[in-house]
């Protein structure tokens, strides 16, 4: 069993890796993207800090269930709880990356995906946006997210 002491370090070791991990996010980030800026404007920075504060904000929550999952005090309710919302959320980030490459892989400058309970939100940026455009973005997030069709789709363009 492990002592307050150990929980402590254990709990302090994790946050200072979070806190690693995003500095070296946000520094390599900004090194690529130096060449990546367009020239009409500075969305691809916005689409790279999106992307960044995604990571940590997913990386703090998964240290919250971790740490829900190692303390032995808690209920075996709030451990299962714990532990299906940890898996949710690893699989709802899988599904939005493997969903975001499939439409930069079709010629899209940029694209971010969430997926959300009974929501589903597409950016992408894009200067030549049209309906046979949009509609390949359509076809791509109802082949590869179950149950898309009950999900309310919103697809925002952006031009610059």
């Amino acid at each position: 069993m492990l002592t307050r002491r150990k929980k402590i370090i254990i709990l302090s070791s994790m946050l200072a890796l979070l806190v690693v991990t995003a500095v070296l996010n946000v520094v390599l980030s900004n090194n690529n993207l130096a060449g990546d800026q367009p020239a009409a404007g500075g969305y691809a920075n916005n689409f790279a800090q999106f992307r960044s504060q995604r990571f940590t904000q997913r990386s703090q929550a998964i240290l919250f269930y971790n740490s829900i999952l190692a303390d032995p005090n808690v209920s075996a309710q709030l451990r299962t709880d714990a532990e299906r919302n940890k898996l949710l959320l690893i699989a709802a980030g899988e599904k939005e990356l493997i969903v975001e490459a499939m439409i930069r892989a079709r010629g899209f400058d940029d694209v971010i995906v969430t997926h959300t309970t009974g929501a589903i939100n597409v950016i992408v940026r894009d200067l030549n946006f049209t309906q046979d455009r949009m509609q390949i973005v359509f076809d791509i997030i109802m082949q590869n997210i179950p149950n898309a069709t009950e999900d309310i789709l919103t697809i925002t363009p952006v031009s610059q």
